[in-house]
């Protein structure tokens, strides 16, 4: 299986677009891994997970043909992750032709499916599927398990992380989410993750606890550390942190060096992840 991070911050990017913090100026300053773009995941040639808003970059910088995707998979409905307007080009002949599929799956909760009924009404291109906790979608070699994450209250909305199993390895791609509950972890008891890429919004700032969404380096070492209790994680299994805000971050390679103790690799725009 290969997998590519192809932005590796939470919603206001970093540099964030109006900010002079010290973060952001920082980042401008030294470039490189330290330039970080809006989350999503792309396992070639045909899966993508999450349509946000730097994807037409992402498309120019790595090469990649869209013109391929069988599936689209979303985490959730928020700007970052769920751009609706975008599913608007795969219509065709005005803006897309010679896909290779006839129409591109596209599965999310809820709320994702209100946010984007308006555009796909209109694009036939576009199958438009619920992803339910704990039920698997079987796409072109890839088999796709949603499991739940704590981002918001219930009652707003069922965010969603992804178990993608391809050629017999099992890849979770956990962004964004606070804590697991215990019917999540009662799941992942069951299974053998070969990798992790996980959340480490807040960086080195311990989580407020008025705002348990997100995570730091600190829950990320936590749930590590929980998952190879369980058994749900070799010790040997590679581990990542991605998704920050420029509210906790440090450079690139400073935030390596604390995660080093800990066998977890900071992420970075364009890291392939290769099992």
């Amino acid at each position: 299986m290969e997998a590519i991070i192809l932005g590796t911050a939470a919603a206001e990017g970093i540099p964030a677009l109006f900010c002079g913090c010290e973060a952001c100026t920082t980042a401008r300053a030294l470039g490189g891994k330290n330039i970080r773009g809006r989350q999503s995941l792309f396992l070639p040639p045909d899966i993508l997970i999450d349509l946000g808003p730097d994807s037409m970059s992402y498309v120019h910088r790595n090469g990649f043909d869209y013109s391929k995707l069988a599936a689209i998979l979303y985490t959730h409905s928020h700007d970052d992750h769920c751009q609706p307007d975008e599913l608007g080009y795969l219509h065709g002949p005005t803006y897309a032709n010679n896909r290779v599929h006839d129409k591109v799956l596209v599965y999310g909760n809820q709320n994702v499916r209100d946010r984007i009924q308006r555009v796909t009404d209109h694009v036939p291109e576009a199958d438009v599927r619920p992803a339910v906790p704990f039920e698997t979608i079987s796409l072109p070699n890839l088999k796709a398990t949603p499991i739940r994450s704590y981002h918001r209250e219930p009652d707003e909305e069922e965010t969603l992380n992804y178990l993608l199993d391809r050629n017999g390895k099992t890849l979770l791609y956990a962004t964004d989410l606070g804590r697991y509950d215990e019917e999540t972890w009662e799941y992942l008891s069951g299974l053998r993750l070969d990798a992790v890429i996980m959340e480490c919004t807040f960086g080195v700032i311990p989580r407020n606890p008025q705002w348990p969404y997100h995570m730091s380096l600190f829950d990320d070492i936590e749930m590590k550390e929980r998952m190879h209790a369980i058994g749900a994680l070799a010790e040997d299994a590679p581990f990542y942190i991605t998704h920050f805000s420029h509210n906790g971050v440090i450079p690139h390679e400073e935030l390596q060096a604390k995660a080093d103790p800990h066998g977890i690799t900071v992420a970075w725009d364009g890291l392939r992840v290769c099992l």
